[in-house]
């Protein structure tokens, strides 16, 4: 089966988890159950000719597979983890890696975040400055470069936060108007609650607003 699929299922029992965080980590997940099936009996009812969606993830997977082929499996393992945000591979070099940064200090650097962002933000920068063009078309360049980044790589709430505030920026640039840091980051803080309140109780989305807006 393909991402937009509609399938069908006979004799499915949907249960919900009896643990009461696990429950809400469903709700934040926007998940009803989950059931234990043999998907040999399960039966396409549709799918799409055209699917954006499905375009897109395996398109992401794709690119994922082939530099995944081009490195090996430590360097893939902490390029992965860094740049691309997929932790949930290699488990033996994935522990090698985290045992390492730990030592050092740096485990936080693994778990990507805003600062790998600005880090990808900046290099991009430095480099279209080489580039004679308008202003604008470099700005407007740079969004196109983090939208595709941004679509095809695994991103957390602190990703996404990151995310939503260099566009926020973006937008007030061209509309040549002046932002401020805080309201940015109140106003992000909430459209993502109206759009998923349940995130207001788990510790990822605490920590990265909460960090932020105390540095703001």
């Amino acid at each position: 089966f393909r991402v937009s699929d509609s399938i069908s299922l006979e004799n499915v029992k949907i249960k919900q988890p009896s643990s009461q965080s696990l429950l809400q980590f469903f709700c934040k997940e926007k998940i009803v159950g989950t059931a234990v099936a043999n998907m040999d009996n399960a039966k396409l009812i549709k799918r799409p000719t055209i699917s954006f969606l499905r375009m897109l993830f395996e398109k992401k997977i794709n690119n994922f597979s082939t530099l995944q082929e081009k490195m090996s499996r430590s360097s893939f393992t902490f390029f992965s983890s860094f740049f691309l945000g997929n932790r949930k591979i290699n488990k033996k070099e994935n522990d090698e890696l985290k045992y390492q940064c730990k030592y050092w200090g740096i485990s936080h650097y693994l778990a990507r975040s805003g600062l790998h962002l600005v880090i990808f933000i900046m290099v991009w920068e430095y480099i279209l400055r080489f580039i004679p063009i308008f202003f604008l078309f470099k700005q407007a360049l740079l969004i196109l470069i983090t939208l595709i980044y941004f679509i095809f790589t695994w991103n957390r709430i602190s990703f996404f936060r990151a995310f939503l505030t260099f566009m926020l920026y973006k937008i007030y640039l061209f509309k040549n108007a002046q932002l401020h840091t805080l309201h940015s980051i109140i106003l992000i803080t909430v459209v993502v609650l109206v759009a998923n309140p349940a995130q207001l109780f788990f510790l990822d989305f605490q920590l990265s607003f909460g960090i932020t807006l105390l540095l703001a």
